[in-house]
């Protein structure tokens, strides 16, 4: 598996503990840590893919 491929898994990973987290807990709290969860997966995403991007040839 490839070093892009694991930090994506491990990125969509921990949103996807985040977001249950929120369904379980039910709380205002819950919202706001899916909301900061998703901004910061999403940031490290990109992050990913600007890091691991093939040159053009």
């Amino acid at each position: 598996m490839s070093k892009y491929r694991l930090f994506h898994i491990l990125i969509v990973l921990a949103f996807m503990a985040c977001f249950i987290y929120s369904l379980v807990a039910r709380t205002p709290q819950g919202v706001i840590v899916t909301f900061f969860a998703a901004i910061i997966g999403i940031g490290l995403m990109l992050l990913n893919t600007s890091i691991n991007r093939h040159p053009n040839k």
